[in-house]
């Protein structure tokens, strides 16, 4: 997966953060796998976002916004995205706004 995530540009560390967005979105949902203890959740949602549980709460906002801004749909597609990949992004952003919500929560950040 690593290798064919390498030829389409993509490096380790995004492969780690769609790994941990997947693993986020999919717990406790039906048909995924049962629901992950709070603790798990909050460690893929902080990999989700490419930070560590010690960054400061400025850190994990600058880090929220640039993922934000790099996975947008309206963004994507005024970069060529075709419309049938509209809703993979619209996913994503999805995924990486319940990340930055459940790390919000957890440090009682407004």
């Amino acid at each position: 997966l690593v290798r064919i995530a390498g030829r389409l540009g993509l490096s380790e560390q995004d492969v780690a953060q769609l790994e941990s967005l997947l693993r986020a979105a999919t717990s406790g949902r039906p048909g995924g796998p049962s629901a992950a203890p709070s603790q798990d959740r909050l460690a893929d949602a902080y990999r989700a976002l490419g930070v560590t549980p010690e960054a400061t709460p400025a850190e994990i906002k600058r880090a929220y916004r640039k993922l934000i801004s790099e996975n947008h749909p309206d963004k994507l597609a005024a970069r060529g995205l075709p419309e049938s990949m509209r809703p993979v992004a619209e996913e994503r952003s999805r995924e990486l706004n319940a990340a930055y919500d459940l790390i919000k929560s957890a440090r009682g950040i407004v």
